[in-house]
């Protein structure tokens, strides 16, 4: 997902993608750290893998969001190599 951000040009997206990201990532690094015993069973669950159909449900829609500003990225048009003006 942090791939999909760098390469997005408008400034919303990459701050979506990114916020995704780490959500997923601290719930699997929850789930890992659980189950070596670092961490105290929390009931935060695993994303994609959950029983409960609300979490699953947000999941995919967060996906969906990701890989709808992945999709748009290559529709934004491209300027011109004259055009863009350096600081």
């Amino acid at each position: 997902m942090g791939v999909f951000s760098r390469s997005v040009r408008i400034h919303r997206k990459p701050v979506l993608t990114i916020g995704f990201a780490a959500v997923f990532g601290i719930q699997f690094a929850t789930a890992i750290l659980t189950n070596i015993g670092l961490l105290p069973p929390s009931g935060i669950t695993m994303p994609f893998m959950s029983f409960g159909g609300t979490h699953v449900l947000a999941d995919m829609m967060a996906a969906g969001l990701v890989l709808s500003v992945y999709r748009r990225r290559r529709l934004a048009p491209i300027p011109a190599s004259g055009t863009l003006k350096s600081s």
